[in-house]
């Protein structure tokens, strides 16, 4: 009888605290501390060494996160070129630091994207495509949706992969 009462107290007990705490917070729709939206600029290179070589390639990709999904595109062309292209993804909250997926939709490719965020606020990570090809990935945040980087001539940084 005693076991039997300590057990539906214990079992009360638990109910009551679950209940007080409530549910999770929910994060407001359209926001994301990790990724906020906006135009970020994306730089990559060709090799998984856990460093961005001295001249990357880089253009601007235009992300919009609901909650914690994601979804964007090349924020004009490419290096001269347009591309059909989107970005979907998510941001995967965890214990430690939160991670980023992106995967980018072409016709006839496909390219993901791993990124972890550091304290400085930019995404780090690295790459892979259907070609077989890898290598590291920054994303920096823009402020005011900046235009892609140019040389002295005018000519876009970088031919794109």
């Amino acid at each position: 009888m005693l076991a039997r009462t300590l057990k539906t107290s214990l079992g009360l007990a638990a109910a009551l605290s679950l209940s007080l705490a409530g549910p999770p917070p929910a994060q407001p729709s359209g926001s994301c501390p990790v990724l906020p939206a906006g135009t970020w600029e994306l730089a990559w290179d060709d090799a998984v060494d856990g460093e961005l070589s001295a001249s990357p390639k880089v253009t601007d990709v235009q992300l919009a996160v609901r909650r914690d999904r994601v979804r964007g595109v090349f924020a004009g062309p490419v290096f001269g070129e347009v591309r059909d292209a989107r970005f979907t993804g998510e941001v995967v909250h965890a214990d430690g630091s939160p991670l980023v997926l992106l995967q980018q939709h072409e016709p006839g490719y496909r390219c993901v994207y791993q990124l972890q965020r550091l304290a400085t606020g930019e995404l780090r990570g690295v790459w892979h495509d259907t070609r077989a090809r890898s290598g590291d990935v920054v994303l920096r945040r823009r402020s005011g949706g900046a235009p892609l980087r140019t040389t002295e001539t005018g000519a876009l940084a970088s031919s794109a992969r």
